[in-house]
């Protein structure tokens, strides 16, 4: 291991150790990860802190039943989350409850650097305050897992419907929420009731449920908010389990679940591909004013985007410097894109590169079938290129306008990429191409907004 792969080394390590010293209180063992039991605005906290910590620093939200069939916390603390706890015992998921999760979440995303959308999983009646907690908070939420959830308290504690209710636990409720019975029955903020804000904001649901449960049946609660959930326009799966009850928890196997997580709490990886227009050559700071960069900022927290622009790039194979031989090829395909957005052909319009000009549309049906057959399959969206006022270098804006962008239809037809029109974006403005071909930060920006409108 040479000098700098030994500093690096030393650095991730120290920078996971400050990590780990930053939180207080009692240190235990979850699993073979540290758990740290403190105090926060006289709350009763805890934190189970990952061994090395993923992008964009998520986290679970575990909500009643800590430590209660543990194999989904597991492997996302494997992944490089965190799993948080707030102490909220009968409390039923009442204002009370939310005004707590409300200060933890203050907590842990202001002081902590945690994500602002961790992922709320709730067993059984912390359904209630995981259901009730992101209605006021749509916008603070990833994705949401509840197994056998309580999503109506009448239903559980209450009794009042087919299954089997707590009596103790039905006058607890009531008391939390200030209620009398009668309120109770008519009362319409359960979870069922408060599913708008959550299919507008674009919130996943995953429920898994036991069928044959008698304590929180299935028809009450998880089957009325499907519906409901998916009238609203919402996503919601649920997983079913055969002849099982109330418990088993989880899935022996929870792969189903942190597959569904994963998928909903990871960066979506944007691979700009392109040449030096993407490269944003001749833009003053381009690291801030490139259009992918700009881009980062239009898509905002749940994109990473990286530029693999390379000035002077072809499509063609044999243009005077094909992309498949540049040194950010190999790159963009490191980076696991889930989406690839490639926009090249101006420089193929020059005469020495166009000569080849019936490779094409099969260089480009090539280039398109490389980044689709990565192993994550993303989605490739190509651009028309932008207009040149008039050229120079040899770029031809007659080429590209009357040849380049027809063909480019012919490559969407042929691998059902989708395109993005940048040459009508930036039609009519000369004024931001101050050397005729290459687009200013304000021609850049209006690239990227062309890009987000079609990734939205």
């Amino acid at each position: 291991m040479n000098v700098r792969k030994i500093f690096i080394v030393a650095l991730q390590w120290a920078c996971l150790s400050a990590f780990a010293a930053d939180w207080a209180g009692e240190k235990s063992d979850f699993h073979g990860f540290d758990q740290f039991d403190f105090q926060t605005s006289e709350l009763q906290c805890r934190v189970v802190v990952p061994k090395s910590v993923a992008e964009g620093n998520p986290w679970v939200w575990r909500a009643r039943f800590w430590g209660h069939e543990p194999q989904v916390d597991i492997a996302l603390l494997n992944e490089g989350f965190h799993i948080a706890y707030v102490d909220v015992a009968d409390l039923f998921g009442s204002p009370e409850a939310v005004a707590r999760w409300d200060t933890f979440y203050k907590f842990l995303t202001e002081e902590k650097g945690f994500s602002t959308r961790p992922v709320l999983e709730g067993m059984s009646r912390g359904g209630l305050i995981v259901y009730n907690w992101a209605a006021q908070n749509p916008d603070k939420i990833s994705c949401i897992y509840a197994d056998a959830p309580v999503c109506d308290f009448k239903s559980w504690p209450g009794g009042k419907g087919a299954g089997e209710g707590s009596s103790g636990n039905w006058k607890t409720c009531l008391a939390a929420y200030g209620l009398t019975e009668d309120e109770a029955l008519v009362y319409d903020r359960n979870p069922i009731d408060r599913l708008a804000p959550l299919a507008e904001a674009g919130v996943p649901l995953l429920q898994v449920v036991g069928d044959a449960d008698t304590v929180v049946p299935v028809a009450e609660n998880t089957a009325i908010m499907e519906q409901r959930y998916k009238a609203l326009g919402g996503s919601i799966e649920v997983i079913h389990k055969p002849g099982v009850k109330h418990h088993p928890h989880c899935l022996k196997d929870p792969a189903p679940i942190t597959a569904f997580i994963l998928k909903h709490t990871r960066p979506v990886r944007v691979a700009c591909v392109g040449d030096s227009i993407t490269f944003g050559h001749g833009i003053k700071n381009r690291e801030k004013n490139s259009y992918p960069a700009q881009l980062a900022l239009l898509l905002g927290d749940g994109y990473r985007v990286e530029n693999f622009g390379v000035s002077g790039a072809t499509l063609l194979k044999n243009g005077n410097k094909p992309y498949w031989k540049t040194k950010r090829f190999k790159p963009a395909h490191d980076f696991k894109p889930d989406v690839v957005i490639i926009k090249l052909g101006t420089n193929d319009s020059k005469p020495q590169n166009w000569q080849y000009k019936e490779a094409y549309i099969s260089d480009y049906v090539a280039l398109v079938k490389e980044f689709q057959a990565l192993p994550g399959h993303p989605e490739v969206r190509i651009c028309y290129p932008v207009p040149a006022y008039p050229g120079r270098w040899g770029i031809s804006d007659e080429v590209v306008a009357n040849e380049i962008i027809p063909m480019i239809d012919q490559v969407a037809l042929q691998t059902g990429a989708e395109i993005i029109d940048c040459y009508t974006a930036l039609s009519d403005r000369p004024d931001l191409f101050p050397d005729t071909v290459h687009p200013n930060a304000e021609g850049a920006r209006l690239i990227a907004e062309a890009v987000a409108g079609a990734l939205r």
